[in-house]
């Protein structure tokens, strides 16, 4: 009779440990499903987003061509009619050359700034969903690590169950004094 309790108390120890971690799973699961379910994404900034061409350098130089264009054309209308109708137009053709080329320096900053941003945005979003990628399969991770210890703790109890049932049978084979009721 001492080993039929002996028995019956590992058996319930066993069933009571595989109970624990099925409730342990449980809460496991259910602690990474809200998690899941909370999860907010990222939202990273770019430090390229704030910037601007620089206008201080074209203004300098648009001002500079002023002076020139403005001390070129005194200095034509001092040759007289002549001097200032046959440098008028090298003078302003200069002119333009240099407005062009300030446009162009202004338009290349621009298409800087825009491919830094471009550049930015692109490693931004690699390293969000990365990021993200990796939070959301850790919790994923979790639950199914929660599953499975709800499906190893049933196990557990269900085999020591079983092992009752058949220690109940084979002692029941061993003592004729045990009885069935029913048999």
């Amino acid at each position: 009779m001492a080993i039929a309790t002996g028995t019956a108390i590992a058996l319930g120890v066993s069933a009571a440990i595989g109970a624990g971690q099925a409730v342990a799973g449980a809460a496991k699961e259910r602690k990474a499903k809200r998690a899941l379910e909370k999860f907010k994404r990222q939202d990273l900034e770019s430090a390229a987003g704030g910037m601007r061409v620089s206008t201080l350098g074209a203004e300098l130089q648009t001002q500079e061509a002023q002076r020139r264009f403005s001390t070129s054309v005194d200095a034509l209308q001092s040759g007289g009619v002549r001097g200032l109708v046959g440098g008028l137009g090298r003078v302003e053709q200069a002119q333009g050359v240099q407005q062009r080329q300030i446009s162009s320096d202004l338009d290349r900053q621009q298409v800087a700034i825009g491919q830094m941003k471009f550049n930015e945005a692109q490693t931004l979003r690699n390293m969000q969903e990365s990021r993200e990628s990796f939070e959301i399969g850790r919790l994923s991770s979790q639950q199914l690590q929660g599953q499975q210890q709800i499906a190893s703790g049933l196990s557990q109890v269900g085999s020591a169950a079983m092992q009752g049932v058949m220690s109940m049978d084979s002692m029941q084979y061993k003592d004729p004094e045990v009885k069935t009721p029913g048999f």
